[in-house]
């Protein structure tokens, strides 16, 4: 049980990050099409992906708020589950100890129920991981649009090309922090299903 709680506080920490980027990326999106438009020659596959760099903050931002929900229920319920496996320890030893027949069946209803509990919690521990797993695929997105930036940069007139390289690397740096964090919720989230 302690291991699944830590990997709640890492989900938890690490979705506090990707918000970080996710706003990051987007305020870069936003300078990068008025530097953009700024230029006297407008850059369309910039803006276009200066575009896509803020649609994909907002699914990022989105697909965090679904993480989140689904690490909520991880919690709610790995805190029933651990009232139960209480209760069951101490029918168990009533159980044991030979007091009455009744503690037995006690304990054998509360195992059955363990038993169900357990796997329901499973079943949300492989959501989260499903979760990340559509975080990953936003990861490998924020890494094509960030190769992307960087090379529509370099179609901008000397003018306003070191600030729209500026802004590619900043949001290839923020990709790569992304994917980084992502790889560390997806591997945490397998081994919850796996345990």
């Amino acid at each position: 049980m302690v291991s699944g709680l830590e990997r709640v506080v890492l989900v938890s920490e690490s979705a506090k990050q990707l918000r970080k980027s996710a706003l990051q990326v987007r305020l870069l999106a936003l300078d990068a099409i008025v530097q953009s438009q700024r230029a006297d020659d407008r850059l369309l596959g910039f803006d276009e992906v200066a575009s896509q760099m803020r649609n994909w903050s907002q699914d990022l931002q989105d697909a965090l708020k679904l993480l989140i929900q689904e690490i909520g229920d991880v919690v709610t319920f790995s805190s029933v589950r651990i009232k139960s496996a209480r209760a069951e320890a101490l029918w168990r030893a009533a159980s044991l100890g030979g007091r009455a027949a009744r503690a037995g069946r006690t304990f054998e209803d509360l195992a059955q129920r363990g038993r169900a509990e357990e796997s329901e919690l499973q079943r949300r521990w492989r959501r989260v991981h499903q979760r990340t797993q559509e975080l990953d695929q936003l990861a490998l997105m924020a890494v094509v649009l960030s190769r992307s930036s960087l090379i529509e940069a370099t179609y901008a007139n000397p003018q306003i090309h070191e600030k729209l390289e500026f802004v590619a690397r900043s949001f290839a740096a923020n990709a790569e922090r992304v994917v980084q964090i992502i790889k560390t919720l997806v591997e945490a989230a397998q081994a919850m299903v796996r345990a």
